[in-house]
């Protein structure tokens, strides 16, 4: 669900700064942007995914349910009937926020060049 937030907000707003030179405002959105990303940025971005998976979320409570990291749960209901509601709309959501990167990405790669991801070209 963050990806495809993430993918929606970046291709309206940039922060500002640079990236071994390059202004982040000369930097493509999307897929194209893979290209112009220097090895060292590729490397710092393995480098925090490794660490977040290793060592950033791991599970220190009890709790052996996947994909519960310990926030946002206290106010649901302990009622084992609503959690299980509430667990499968969760897993829905998640699915379709899946088909939902995979047609923005789908989309980025057959868009012609320099169009952008809300063009109306079709009206």
């Amino acid at each position: 669900m963050l990806a495809v937030t993430g993918y929606l907000v970046q291709s309206q707003y940039q922060f500002p700064g640079e990236l071994n030179g390059i202004p982040f405002s000369e930097i493509p959105n999307g897929v194209a942007a893979i290209g112009v990303v220097p090895s060292l940025g590729w490397l710092q971005i393995t480098a925090s995914i490794g660490y977040w998976e290793l060592v950033g979320w791991e599970d220190k409570r009890a709790s052996s349910a996947a994909g519960d990291f310990g926030f946002g749960s206290n106010f649901f209901t302990e009622e084992a009937k609503e959690k299980n509601q509430f667990a499968l709309k969760e897993l829905q959501n998640g699915r379709l926020a899946m088909l939902a990167i995979l047609e923005l990405v789908t989309h980025d790669l057959a868009k012609p060049a320099g169009e952008g991801l809300f063009t109306l070209h079709h009206f």
